[in-house]
C-alpha cells in the first residue's frame, strides 16, 4: 500500500531527474530560441510559450499577442520574485516543480475517493508522473498550478451533502472548491469548464438527498400500515376472548358494537392519515422547492465567480486597446458584436479554431498521439462499463 510519504518522494525525486535531463540536454541542443535567457541554466525550462508567461511578468500585457496568455500565473512569479528577489525564470521554474509536487499528492487523495481503491489511485498518481507532456510541467508553464488548482477544487467537492452531521463542514469545502476553480480560471481559458463540476456535485448531492427523503417517508408508511394490522389482530383476539367469556345474546350485542365500532375507527384513522400525508406531502414539497431554489443561486455565484477572470481579462484588453488606445485604427476584434480579444488573436497567430488542426500536414502528430487516445479510450470505456 503506498503512502503519502512515498508518493512526496516519488514526486520530487521526478521532478529533480526531469530538471537535470532537460539542462543535459539543453547543453547537447541549442536549437531552440530562449530569447536573451541563453546564459542561464535554467534555460532549457523557457522554450516555446514560456517566453510569453516571461515577457508578462517582467514588463506585463504590452503587445495584442500577449493577451493570448492569462495573467494568474504571471502575476504569481512576479509577486514571488519581488518578495524573494529571486530571478523571474527560476521563480517561475520553482512554482511550477511545487505545484506538480502538490498536485500529485492531491490527485491520489483524489483517487482514493473517486475510485474507492488505494491502488488504483496509486497507479494514476505513477500515470501522472510519467506523462508524456512532463517537460510542460517542470518548465516556465501554467500546466502544473493549474493542475494543482482543478485537483484540489475537485478533492474539495466530493461527498457534498446537503444534510447531516458533515453538512457545514461540506458547505465550507464547497466554498474552499469555488475559490480554487476560480483561481484556475486567472491561469487558463479553460478553468472555466470546471464550473462543470460544481452544477454536477450539487444536482448530485440534490438527487441524493430527494432519495433519501422518499425512501424515509416509504419506511414510515410501512410503519403505519403495520401498525394498524397489528391493532385490528390485536381487537380480533379480544373478540374472540370475550365470545368464550359471555353468552350467546352478549356476544351477538357486542358483536354489533364491535363492527360498529372498527368502522368508525377505521375511518377515523383514514381521515387522520390523509390529514397527515397532505401535510408531510406539502413540507417536504416546500423542502424540495427551497433545495432547488438554494442550488440555482449556489450555481449561479459560483459560475458568476468563476467567469469573471476570464470577462475582466477581456474588459480590460478592450479598455486598453477600444477605448483609451492611442493606436489610429482600431482593431479589427474591437467592432465585433461580442468583441472578445482573446478568441481572435488565438485564431489570428496560432490558428486556433473548430477543426482547425485536422488538417493532412498534422497527420504526424497525430500518429504519434495515437498510443496515448487510444489508452484513454480504453480506460474510459472500462471505467463507464464498470462503474
Amino acid at each position: 500500500m503506498a503512502s503519502l510519504k512515498k508518493v512526496l518522494f516519488l514526486s520530487v525525486l521526478s521532478r529533480i531527474f526531469l530538471i537535470l535531463y532537460t539542462i543535459l540536454c539543453g547543453i547537447v541542443n541549442t536549437n531552440y530560441d530562449t530569447s536573451g535567457h541563453k546564459g542561464s541554466i535554467i534555460s532549457s525550462l523557457i522554450r516555446w510559450d514560456s517566453i510569453w508567461f516571461l515577457g508578462i511578468s517582467e514588463s506585463g500585457y504590452q503587445h495584442e499577442q500577449t493577451f493570448a496568455f492569462f495573467p494568474g500565473y504571471p502575476i504569481l512569479v512576479k509577486i514571488m520574485s519581488s518578495f524573494t528577489h529571486l530571478s523571474i525564470p527560476l521563480c517561475g521554474v520553482i512554482i511550477s516543480n511545487t505545484s506538480f509536487v502538490l498536485s500529485s499528492l492531491v490527485l491520489y487523495e483524489l483517487g482514493k475517493i473517486t475510485l474507492h481503491d488505494e491502488k488504483k489511485a496509486y497507479r494514476s498518481f505513477l500515470l501522472f508522473l510519467i506523462t508524456p507532456s512532463n517537460i510542460f510541467m517542470s518548465s516556465f508553464y501554467t500546466e502544473s498550478i493549474f493542475s494543482f488548482f482543478t485537483f484540489t477544487g475537485c478533492y474539495l467537492i466530493q461527498n457534498f451533502q446537503f444534510v447531516g452531521k458533515n453538512r457545514i463542514r461540506s458547505i465550507c469545502k464547497l466554498i474552499l472548491s469555488i475559490v480554487f476553480f476560480t483561481l484556475s480560471s486567472t491561469i487558463r481559458s479553460n478553468g472555466t469548464i470546471n464550473s462543470g463540476f460544481i452544477i454536477y456535485s450539487l444536482f448530485l448531492a440534490l438527487k441524493n438527498w430527494i432519495l433519501s427523503q422518499r425512501n424515509h417517508h416509504q419506511q414510515q408508511e410501512k410503519k403505519k400500515t403495520e401498525n394498524t394490522k397489528n391493532n385490528r389482530s390485536q381487537e380480533k383476539k379480544k373478540t374472540t376472548q370475550n365470545k368464550k367469556k359471555n353468552n350467546k345474546k352478549e356476544n351477538q350485542e357486542r358483536k354489533k358494537k364491535q363492527q360498529e365500532k372498527p368502522k368508525q375507527n377505521q375511518k377515523e384513522i383514514e381521515n387522520e392519515n390523509a390529514k397527515l400525508k397532505g401535510k408531510i406531502t406539502f413540507f417536504s414539497l416546500l423542502i424540495m422547492v427551497s433545495k432547488v431554489i438554494l442550488v440555482s443561486l449556489i450555481i449561479v455565484i459560483s459560475l458568476v465567480l468563476i467567469f469573471s477572470p476570464n470577462v475582466y481579462f477581456q474588459y480590460k484588453a478592450y479598455l486598453k486597446f477600444c477605448k483609451g488606445s492611442t493606436i489610429k485604427q482600431t482593431p479589427e476584434w474591437c467592432l465585433l458584436k461580442i468583441p472578445s480579444i482573446y478568441n481572435y488573436i488565438q485564431l489570428k497567430y496560432w490558428n486556433v479554431g473548430f477543426l482547425n488542426y485536422w488538417t493532412p500536414l498534422q497527420i504526424p502528430n497525430f500518429l504519434l498521439a495515437a498510443p496515448m487516445i487510444f489508452c484513454i479510450l480504453v480506460a474510459l470505456i472500462r471505467y463507464i462499463k464498470n462503474d
